[in-house]
């Protein structure tokens, strides 16, 4: 008696069902607690569905009763009004009932309270119009099993199970769910969390048929992950269970044990500390190279998660990327002078990422690296022009391309392609190598002198229209 009274004040106070007038003020609390809902923990019993049938049932419950004002006659039943309101509170009251029962956390009318319930509702929505992202990419040689497995959490984050949780919760590091915290203030999160699928991701439970079918369905996405490839063995013990948290702990311990983040962060200091820069590979641009040293970065990051190792700081980090950069151009020169001069920017690698990346020139196609048309015979021939005599183009030609060409075609490409394999076997005219070397370091020192000149003009502080070491953020309306 005393749970169906406290269910009564909580369709009172919470819900919102007010008192009818007449000699019974509660009959429409209590034409809905017969309906089934009788006490709290009864909201366990409803879905939203549920609430809308118990609604209908309360606002017209069918048969006759006898007339109040005459009772030698009888009436339909006109039941109670139940606001739209109090019926959508009752909703997410039983939403959240549930939600409290799959984690442990009591039912009652301050956990399911009037702020907490619109806190629900959000969540809800929230879940409702969730869309899963993409399938994980297939391992490959350029898509490592470690990228692979980095991504695997945060993709199980985005991806809902049976119940509305984040599959995530299935590779958790505890098979055991720990000791709730208090529900913070007017909300429906324990104190230590900013969500409630954060704090469903640590809570749910390893059990129940829902269990079985997540653990199911983060196996297929990481069966999928893996197909056709070597790593997919690891994994074959777990395929009749279907025991997905079985397979990543497996694909874990053996790809990701501390050799492989030992190898990881050896590679990465390898580039960071050995590879240069001198811009001649126009393919390869600086901002490639200062993205390289950023993900090196964080795959010492990522690494150190798992082993012990200390990162570099971000002065060491400036440090290496000025250090690996031997292009001499006098901007590139005046602006790695500038960084080791300013504070701001030697402590802080995206900073004099920026500035060398505003400061450095476009780089312009070397042709020197493309293919020529032109060739030459061992004899000392003049050059021929890049077509033959059929009229086919002296280049490579596709197996379909090639099919299409006629005899006298076919037949120029044949000597051309002898033509060029013995120019290739010629010794190098020596003496215009030289010369052309000397050239080249005759340019060099030219650049180097002018970098060094602009760098003492702006230490000397001389008043130029644009000092090559002024920041070019200030610099664009000039």
């Amino acid at each position: 008696m005393a749970q169906q009274a406290a269910m009564r004040t909580y369709l009172r106070d919470i819900v919102g069902v007010s008192d009818v007038t007449g000699q019974f003020p509660a009959a429409r609390r209590i034409a809905i607690q017969d309906e089934g809902l009788a006490v709290i923990t009864d909201l366990l019993e409803f879905d939203n569905a549920g609430i809308k049938t118990l609604c209908a049932s309360v606002r017209k419950p069918g048969g006759m009763i006898v007339d109040p004002n005459d009772p030698n006659r009888q009436i339909v039943d006109p039941g109670f009004h139940i606001p739209a309101i109090c019926e959508k509170r009752l909703k997410w009251a039983a939403y959240g009932a549930r939600v409290y029962r799959m984690i442990g956390r009591p039912i009652d009318h301050d956990s399911l309270n009037r702020m907490r319930l619109k806190a629900l509702e959000r969540h809800s929505v929230l879940m409702t119009d969730h869309e899963d992202p993409e399938k994980l990419p297939i391992v490959s040689k350029t898509f490592g099993i470690v990228k692979a497995m980095d991504l695997v959490p945060g993709h199980l984050r985005d991806r809902l199970g049976s119940r509305q949780v984040p599959l995530s919760y299935i590779i958790r590091d505890d098979d055991q769910t720990p000791v709730l915290e208090a529900l913070r203030v007017d909300d429906c999160v324990g104190t230590g969390f900013t969500s409630l699928a954060d704090e469903l991701v640590v809570h749910t439970p390893h059990v129940g048929s829902e269990f079985v079918e997540d653990n199911a369905k983060v196996f297929h996405i990481i069966q999928d992950m893996v197909q056709g490839t070597s790593f997919e063995s690891s994994i074959k013990s777990f395929q009749r269970a279907r025991n997905g948290r079985g397979a990543y702990r497996a694909l874990c311990q053996h790809n990701l044990g501390s050799s492989k983040w030992d190898k990881i962060i050896e590679e990465a200091e390898t580039y960071v500390m050995k590879r240069e820069w001198n811009g001649k590979n126009y393919r390869f641009s600086l901002r490639n190279h200062i993205g390289k040293h950023r993900e090196a970065h964080n795959e010492m990051m990522r690494a150190s998660q798992f082993v012990d190792y200390e990162l570099p700081n971000e002065h060491t980090r400036v440090g290496r990327l000025i250090k690996s950069i031997l292009h001499r151009d006098p901007s590139i020169v005046s602006a790695i002078t500038h960084i080791q001069g300013n504070h701001g920017q030697r402590n802080d690698f995206e900073l004099a990422a920026d500035f060398l990346l505003l400061t450095a020139p476009k780089m312009k196609e070397n042709t020197q690296t493309h293919r020529i048309s032109a060739i030459k015979s061992n004899k000392g021939q003049k050059p021929k022009s890049g077509f033959g005599k059929s009229g086919v183009e002296f280049r490579y030609h596709a197996r379909n391309e090639y099919n299409k060409l006629n005899k006298a075609q076919k037949k120029d490409l044949s000597e051309w392609r002898k033509s060029k394999e013995n120019k290739e076997n010629e010794p190098a005219p020596h003496h215009i190598s030289a010369l052309q070397q000397q050239l080249v370091e005759m340019k060099e020192q030219a650049q180097i002198m002018q970098a060094t000149i602009a760098s003492l003009s702006t230490q000397n502080g001389q008043n130029n229209a644009r000092p090559p070491l002024s920041n070019p953020l200030t610099q664009r309306n000039n």
